[in-house]
C-alpha cells in the first residue's frame, strides 16, 4: 500500500535526515521508525472515516468499521502500511477480518493469536479467514480440499476467533461438499465430530498438494514482498 513514493521519502528525510531507501529490517529501530511513520497515512484515513461516520446512525446505531487484512503477522502488516495496534488504541475499527493471503513468499505463519491478544486488550472483534476460491466448490478438485479447509477452520475456532470469514463465498455454491461443510465452521463440536467420524479424510487425505487449501487464492509462495534487502519487492 505504501512503499517509497518520492515525495514521502523526501518528507521523511527532511524530518529525520534518514534516506529510507538505504534501510531494511536489519537496521532495527531505524527501519521500524520509518515504517511506523509511513503507516500513519493509512491510519489518518481511518481517523477521517471515523470523523465522517460519527453523526450517521443506522437503525439507531452507529456504523461499524471493519478492515480486512493479511494475517501475515503484525510486523509485516506494519511494513505494508497497516499499524493495527494504533488503530485499536485510537478506537478506529470495530472488527478486523484476517485473510490468509500469503504474499511474503512463505515467510508468513498466519498465527492469529497475536491479533486476538490485541483484540481482547482493546475490545475489537477478530475474525479468522478461510479462502474458498479454488479450494471449495470446484468440481475439478477432490473433497480433500474440503478436509484441509475444515481443519483450517477448526484451528481458528480453537484459537478463539470471534467468527470466520470466507473469501469469495459465491464460489462455494457450486459444490455439494462445500455446502455441507461450511455451516460446520461455526460449531466447534460438530466440526470436530465430522472430521473424527466421517471417512472423507481416509478417502482423500491431506497431502502436500492440498495442504495449503484455505489460503487466499491470490497467494504466492514463489515470490513476494520482503523486509530484508533493497530489491524490487522490498517493503
Amino acid at each position: 500500500m505504501l512503499l517509497y513514493d518520492p515525495p514521502m521519502v523526501e518528507a521523511y528525510k527532511a524530518k529525520t535526515g534518514v534516506d529510507t531507501r538505504t534501510l531494511d529490517a536489519s537496521h532495527g529501530k531505524a527501519y521500524e521508525d520509518w515504517i511506523r511513520w509511513r503507516a500513519d497515512f493509512f491510519t489518518q484515513l481511518l481517523r477521517d472515516l471515523k470523523h465522517g461516520l460519527a453523526p450517521i446512525r443506522t437503525a439507531g446505531k452507529r456504523v461499524p468499521v471493519a478492515v480486512r487484512l493479511p494475517s501475515s503477522g503484525l510486523f509485516f502488516n506494519l511494513a505494508q502500511g497497516l499499524d493495527i495496534e494504533q488503530w485499536f488504541r485510537e478506537g478506529l475499527v470495530d472488527r478486523i477480518q484476517l485473510d490468509p493471503l500469503e504474499d511474503l513468499a512463505g515467510k508468513s505463519n498466519h498465527d492469529v493469536r497475536p491479533y486476538l491478544a490485541l483484540g481482547r486488550r482493546y475490545g475489537v472483534a477478530v475474525v479468522g479467514g478461510v479462502g474458498s476460491t479454488g479450494h471449495f466448490g470446484d468440481p475439478e478438485k477432490p473433497p480433500s480440499y474440503v478436509v484441509a479447509g475444515a481443519k483450517r477452520a477448526l484451528g481458528l475456532l480453537r484459537a478463539g476467533v470471534d467468527g470466520i470469514d470466507t473469501y469469495e463465498t459465491n464460489s462455494v455454491a457450486l459444490g455439494p461438499e462445500s455446502r455441507f461443510v461450511l455451516p460446520l465452521f461455526g460449531n466447534v463440536s460438530r466440526l470436530e465430530e465430522f472430521l473424527r467420524n466421517s471417512n472423507v479424510e481416509a478417502c482423500y487425505p491431506v497431502d502436500a498438494g492440498n495442504a495449503a487449501a484455505g489460503h487466499d487464492n491470490h497467494s504466492r509462495w514463489d515470490r513476494g514482498w520482503d523486509v530484508e534487502g533493497l530489491g524490487r519487492n522490498s517493503l
